[in-house]
């Protein structure tokens, strides 16, 4: 995936920003144009989008900590067009990479067709490369263009200062994960997060926090796993699970180029099926 923006001078905008930032806006994903559309109206191919990319890159600013810290939740453009058109490009993240894939696109205002359809995945260090290269280009362009202040530097300052810190980083990794913006979190979720990081740490906090949701996020949940962990193992140990695990195994198998995670999830569905629990039942 790459992103391809040449900067539109004497645009017509009111906004500042959106002045500043008008483009052609070309973005690649597999070495497609997911930016080309036919005009409706003048049945014309075009391969490049007139829009002001501060919509896009402040959209992207915010929503960074919930796009890397979230699993396998999804996250479509097209939320931060702000009235401009924009392809039906999502992003999805597993922790480790980063799934783009594109949808073909019938827009009725305007009037355009998008026709790309395809997917690219990347690891999770070259798309944030990718991203924040995009982001950052957008800012240097505002200060460029006199904008002193805008929401889109404001954002992505903060979450660079993030970035850098390790500490503050696995915190707003952290927040992400439960679907939460680290910058306006409350004092309850905040503390939510520090129990669970003394039962959990790294990756495991982070998997274990994408999985809660709703009236789960209490200091009760996180008390009662400390709890369960704190048992000796033969107050833990359930003798039915050793048969269990047996037939479990039996039925996995493991594929050369697996990710990591892949046996994890046949494992689980495997479970789910040999003691009749459906995938609509959470426990």
């Amino acid at each position: 995936m790459r992103f391809s923006v040449e900067w539109v001078d004497g645009g017509l905008n009111v906004a500042a920003e959106e002045r500043a930032t008008l483009c052609e806006l070309r973005i690649y994903v597999s070495d497609q144009n997911a930016c080309h559309f036919v005009d409706f109206i003048s049945n014309e191919d075009t391969d490049s989008l007139i829009v002001p990319a501060v919509h896009l890159a402040e959209g992207l600013a915010t929503d960074w900590w919930l796009l890397f810290g979230g699993r396998d939740r999804e996250h479509r453009i097209r939320r931060y067009r702000s009235g401009f058109a924009l392809p039906d490009l999502s992003f999805r993240s597993d922790g480790s990479t980063l799934e783009v894939t594109g949808r073909s696109l019938y827009s009725e205002n305007p009037h355009l067709r998008f026709p790309f359809a395809g997917d690219e995945t990347l690891p999770r260090s070259a798309a944030e490369v990718i991203l924040s290269g995009f982001i950052e280009k957008v800012v240097d362009r505002l200060a460029d263009e006199g904008v002193s202040s805008s929401e889109a530097a404001l954002c992505w300052s903060r979450v660079a200062k993030s970035r850098s810190d390790p500490d503050e980083h696995a915190f707003c990794e952290a927040s992400g994960a439960l679907g939460l913006d680290p910058y306006a979190i409350s004092e309850d979720d905040a503390r939510f997060i520090e129990q669970a990081g003394s039962v959990f740490s790294q990756e495991s906090l982070i998997e274990f926090l994408a999985g809660v949701r709703g009236k789960e996020r209490s200091a009760s949940v996180a008390d009662d796993i400390g709890q369960v962990e704190s048992r000796p193992a033969a107050q833990s140990d359930l003798p039915e699970l050793e048969h269990i695990a047996r037939q479990i195994a039996d039925r996995i198998r493991y594929h050369d180029g697996d990710r990591p995670w892949a046996a994890g999830y046949r494992a689980a569905r495997a479970f789910r099926d040999t003691l009749g629990i459906g995938s609509d039942r959470r426990y």
